[in-house]
C-alpha cells in the first residue's frame, strides 16, 4: 500500500511507509560519475527491485502501488519507442541524467508506461521545494505538482482527484491521506525527523496482508537517511551519505558499519 510525503519545513524532509507482505529488503549506497545515492530494494520476482532512493544532492524518488475504483480505470498502453518508460525515468533521476524541472515540464500528452506487474505511481522531489506525483492514466503521463509546502501520496490516483475535498472515501488510502495532511497541519516546533516519524507511526498499517514493513525518513540537507524495521520499531538506523556508514543511533554501544553497493540486508540487522 504505502504512504509518503515531501514537506518543506525549516528544512526539507521526505518520508515513506512501505506497506507490504513480509519480504526481504536491503539498502545500498550506489556511486556514479555524478555523485552517489542511497536506494532501498525489495526482493520480488526472484530479484531485487528498487523501491525508494535519495541522492547526496537531495533528489528523492519512490514507487508505490496505485489503485483505481469504479469506472476510473486506466488502460495499459502498448509499449513503443515513443513512450516514456517510468522505471527508466526513476533510474535516470537517481543517476542525475535528468532534472526534476525537466520532468515537471513533460507534457501530459506524452505516452507513459510503468511495469505491468503492478499498477504503480511515484513521487519525485528535490530540496528546492519542487515535487510532483507521476501516474500513468489511459496510457498518458499525468502529474500532480506541489502547490504549497507539501505533497502527500497514498494509493489512489492523485491526478484524478486533484482536489482533496473531491476524494472518494472508497479510494485506497484516502483515510491515510487525510490523516497525514491533518498531522502536517498540526506539526509545529520540534526536530523535523522526529516529527516525520511521528506522522509515519500514525499512518502505519497493521493489516495482515500488507502491514508496514519499513518506515523511512530522508533528510536531504544533512545527507542522512533514517529507518525503522517492522521486526523492532524501537530501533532506529541511520545512514550518512557523507561518511558512507550505517549505524543504530539509539544504542550507546552501536557499531558503525560501512555501506556500499553490495548493501545491507534487513535480515542482518
Amino acid at each position: 500500500m504505502c504512504t509518503c510525503f515531501a514537506v518543506y519545513w525549516e528544512r526539507p524532509i521526505y518520508a515513506m511507509n512501505f506497506d507490504f507482505a513480509p519480504i526481504e529488503m536491503k539498502v545500498c549506497l550506489k556511486k556514479t560519475v555524478s555523485g552517489k545515492f542511497i536506494c532501498f530494494y525489495i526482493r520480488y520476482f526472484k530479484k531485487y527491485s528498487p523501491l525508494v532512493g535519495m541522492t547526496d544532492t537531495g533528489e528523492f524518488v519512490n514507487l508505490q502501488e496505485m489503485h483505481f475504483i469504479g469506472k476510473k480505470k486506466n488502460v495499459l498502453p502498448r509499449q513503443s519507442n515513443q513512450q516514456l518508460n517510468g522505471m527508466q525515468l526513476f533510474h535516470d533521476y537517481l543517476h542525475r541524467k535528468i532534472k526534476l524541472t525537466e520532468i515537471m515540464a513533460i507534457k501530459g500528452s506524452q505516452g507513459f508506461f510503468m511495469p505491468p506487474s503492478f499498477q504503480i505511481h511515484n513521487m519525485y522531489a528535490n530540496s528546492k521545494g519542487q515535487a510532483s506525483i507521476l501516474e500513468c492514466v489511459d496510457g498518458k503521463l499525468q502529474q500532480q505538482k506541489i502547490t504549497g509546502s507539501r505533497l502527500v501520496m497514498t494509493n489512489f490516483a492523485n491526478t484524478i482527484y486533484k482536489n482533496s475535498q473531491d476524494i472518494d472515501e472508497q479510494c485506497q488510502g484516502a483515510n491515510r491521506y487525510v490523516l497525514v495532511n491533518q498531522l502536517l497541519d498540526k506539526a509545529n516546533s520540534g526536530d523535523p525527523v522526529e516529527k516525520a516519524f511521528h506522522i509515519l507511526k500514525a499512518a502505519r498499517q497493521d493489516h495482515p496482508q500488507h502491514p508496514t514493513q519499513c518506515s523511512m525518513v530522508f533528510d536531504p540537507e544533512r545527507q542522512f537517511v533514517y529507518f525503522k524495521i517492522r521486526s523492532d520499531w524501537n530501533r532506529i538506523w541511520s545512514i550518512s551519505l557523507r561518511d558512507e556508514v550505517l549505524v543504530e543511533i539509539n544504542r550507546s554501544l552501536a557499531v558503525e558499519r560501512l555501506i556500499d553497493e553490495a548493501g545491507c540486508f534487513f535480515s542482518e540487522l
